[in-house]
């Protein structure tokens, strides 16, 4: 097996842009990619070699072997999973699909399982953009952890002057330091 670490940058006009073309890079050689593509600066590589054979995922017990990571080690992008906003969509609850697509379960048909409100949600994700998902992804896992000091839901990212949450449920939008970090925070201990 043989682990390449190669540390890159990607210039670009956004931060989703430069994202999405990292994400592009699973299954390429970064430094192909580089030469081709001058907006790819290649800063380190380091190569380690325990043997001298490719491992495919499948005997890899189905583990990815090829991960883009952001700099803080978080996963962008692998070749299991793929980009790491259509695996947290794919991953995201009910209440958090409400949440982002402003579609209430109950407004569909509960008998079929809420396959039609799945169906729903999934048709509204890919009418966007990859650029779309990345934002939509980077909004909303800042906005994950944080809840509604009134019905404990989870908020979203706020498009309201300086307001950086919201709250579908409640029609309501607030400040960093109105949330809640857990849904059982009491008012009291709100964050700062």
């Amino acid at each position: 097996m043989i682990w390449t670490r190669t540390h890159f940058t990607i210039d670009a006009p956004t931060q989703a842009e430069a994202i999405a073309k990292a994400a592009t890079l699973v299954g390429q050689d970064v430094e192909d990619a580089e030469a081709e593509d001058e907006r790819i600066n290649i800063e380190e590589s380091e190569t380690l070699y325990d043997t001298m054979e490719d491992i495919p995922v499948e005997e890899n017990s189905g583990n990815s072997t090829i991960d883009i990571l952001f700099d803080d080690g978080d996963d962008l992008a692998d070749n299991v999973t793929g980009a790491v906003w259509n695996y947290w969509w794919k991953e995201s609850d009910d209440e958090m699909l409400e949440s982002i697509t402003g579609l209430r379960r109950s407004d569909f048909d509960p008998t079929d399982g809420c396959r039609a409100f799945t169906k729903a949600c999934g048709e509204w994700w890919n009418k966007h953009s990859e650029l779309e998902k990345i934002e939509i992804w980077m909004q909303q896992t800042a906005a994950a952890q944080r809840y509604c000091p009134h019905c404990r839901r989870r908020l979203s990212g706020s498009h309201v002057g300086d307001y950086a949450f919201q709250c579908k449920y409640c029609d309501e939008d607030f400040y960093n330091y109105e949330v809640l970090t857990s849904p059982s925070t009491r008012p009291s201990e709100l964050t700062e």
